[in-house]
Formats: structure tokens, C-alpha cells, sequence
């Protein structure tokens, strides 16, 4: 299924870089369909962003992100108010280049994809270093540029190979699964993918950007 109905013609990451984020909630007249203004929390010093771009919550309804020039992660609570940060600009265990996308499983875990060192990076929820995988290339396994990266209910690792133009799923420790996706427009084809979502279901939603649009996959 193929989402093309997008402001200006263009669809945007699921995880957008902003210097403040904004909290709506939902209210007002035709209840479920307008929002109001709830707080916003403000913009790799606490509770101070520098261009973020990714965003997860966890099961206790914590937020993470990606403070990608500040090459790190912050942890904040529902309400906005900081918890911990962690990362250091390197390769090192830890540290990033480019954090990019970001995903909490069910255990609290946090898996981020660093950009430009083209690898994926897990954590527990306090930041502590638990393992890596990738490096630069197309063979399985191999990532150019990764941007989005989701988990499912069984704890499964989805990540957009932007540059590859592809996902690739990958268990929980790292170990590779299967892949999908080429460049081209047609079904199931992607020019430079960014964001990824996974419902209760297990069917896959990806932000496909030089496409302008949105794709749904599902398991058969």
C-alpha cells in the first residue's frame, strides 16, 4: 500500500530535526481530531539540543533523542525534564559521528544509527554499551548512510539502508535476518528511504523520500 498525499509534494522523515520540541495533545471540537498546545521541551548540555533528529519513547513513556552535531543521545521523562545523556564524538564503543535514528524496545534497550559511520550501536537504558554491528558496504549486514531503525514486538531491528536504498532486519543481537528494497519507483523499490515505523502487526511502514511517499510492507 502507497501513501502519495503529502504537503508540497514532499514526505518527510519520521523523525524531523528540530531545536525545540513541541508536545501537542488531543482535544477540542471533533474530539480525536484537533490538538492543542501542551508544552514544549526546550532547545550535549542538558536538556539543550543541537540539530536532533531522531525521537523513541520507551514502555514508561520516557524520549529519547538523537542530538546528532552534539554526537550523543539524551534521555528526558514524559514531562520534559532531562535524566541522563550519553556519547562522545569517535568510532570508539559509545560514540558517534552522526547519530540518526533511534528505537526502544520492550526491555528499554535503545538502538541508534549512526549516519555516517554506517553501523547500528545498542544500549541499555541508562547508556551503557551492550554491542555494535555494520560497517560500510552493500553486502548483508552492511549499511551506507543508515537513517531510520525501528523494533518490533519480538524485538526485531529494522533499519533504513538510506543510501543502499533498503531495509534490513536484524534480531536483537545484531545478527542479520533478511532484506528488501532497490533503487527505482516502482512497489517495493526506494530512493533514499529515511524513517521507519513497525505496528502491533509486524507491517512495516517506511518513509520513502526521493519517492515522496510512504510504503507498507507486511510478512508472508
Amino acid at each position: 500500500m502507497v501513501y502519495n498525499n503529502f504537503y508540497g509534494g514532499r514526505a518527510l522523515s519520521i523523525s524531523i530535526g528540530i531545536t525545540t520540541l513541541v508536545l501537542l495533545m488531543a482535544g477540542g471540537a471533533g474530539a480525536g481530531n484537533s490538538y492543542e498546545f501542551v508544552q514544549k521541551i526546550p532547545s550535549f548540555n542538558q536538556g539543550y539540543f543541537s540539530y536532533p533528529m531522531g525521537i523513541a519513547l520507551d514502555s514508561s513513556g520516557n524520549v529519547y533523542f538523537t542530538d546528532s552535531y552534539d554526537y550523543g543521545i539524551q534521555k528526558f521523562d514524559a514531562s520534559g525534564n532531562y535524566i541522563t545523556k550519553w556519547g562522545c564524538i569517535g568510532s570508539g564503543d559509545g560514540c558517534f559521528f552522526d547519530p540518526w535514528g533511534i528505537a526502544v524496545d520492550s526491555s528499554g534497550n535503545v538502538y541508534v544509527a549512526d549516519f555516517r559511520i554506517s553501523r547500528i550501536q545498542k544500549f541499555d537504558a541508562s547508556g551503557n554499551y551492550i554491542t555494535k554491528w555494520g560497517s560500510y558496504g552493500s553486502g548483508d549486514g552492511q549499511f551506507s548512510n543508515p537513517k531510520g531503525i525501528a523494533v518490533d514486538s519480538g524485538g526485531n531491528v529494522y533499519v533504513v539502508d538510506s543510501y543502499n536504498h533498503r531495509i534490513q532486519k536484524f534480531d536483537a543481537s545484531g545478527n542479520y535476518i533478511t532484506k528488501w528494497g532497490s533503487i527505482g519507483s516502482g512497489d517495493g523499490q526506494f530512493s533514499y528511504p529515511v524513517g521507519i515505523a513497525v505496528d502491533s502487526g509486524g507491517d512495516v511502514y517506511v518513509v520513502d523520500c526521493g519517492n515522496n511517499r510512504i510504503q507498507k510492507f507486511r510478512l508472508t
